[in-house]
């Protein structure tokens, strides 16, 4: 293996990293405050900031966006939420391809053999990012019809 292909490898290898730190820190890494912990009830009968009262205890706020995996409320919610994260990867990884494709095709420099496997990978990784946009609008569909009876 030359040395300048080991080098885009290595630079590939790192975009990609980055790439899928930065997509997915939203899902992962949520935010955590300093809260009370004494869960008791004041005088007037009502719980301190970052408390509700639930069933005569003072139950501590969730700490977790509403958007996040760890706050779902129904195992629907969950399978969603899930399948959402998938398809980002595998759109992620898509357009992965579509670089490597295009990359393939433009560094071909005459080699037919090359040129061909540049644009094989360009039109399967076009067909792929296809099927993951049609996928996400599948599942938004089939998510609002079942959860409000609206597909809008």
């Amino acid at each position: 293996m030359s040395l300048n292909l080991l080098k885009i490898k290595m630079i590939f290898g790192a975009v990609l990293a980055a790439l899928l730190l930065f997509t997915f820190s939203g899902y992962f890494f949520n935010p955590v405050f300093a809260q009370n912990a004494t869960g008791t009830v004041n005088q007037n009968g009502s719980c301190g900031t970052g408390f509700t009262y639930v069933n005569g205890l003072c139950v501590l706020n969730s700490q977790f966006s509403k958007d996040s995996i760890a706050n779902t409320g129904t195992i629907f919610e969950l399978i969603t939420k899930v399948l959402k994260i998938m398809l980002t990867l595998a759109g992620a990884l898509a357009v992965v391809w579509l670089v490597i494709g295009g990359y393939q095709y433009i560094t071909a420099g005459g080699n037919d053999e090359q040129a061909e496997k540049g644009r094989k990978t360009l039109l399967n990784a076009t067909i792929g990012v296809v099927v993951v946009i049609m996928a996400y609008a599948l599942i938004n569909v089939v998510v609002n019809l079942v959860a409000n009876g609206k597909t809008g």
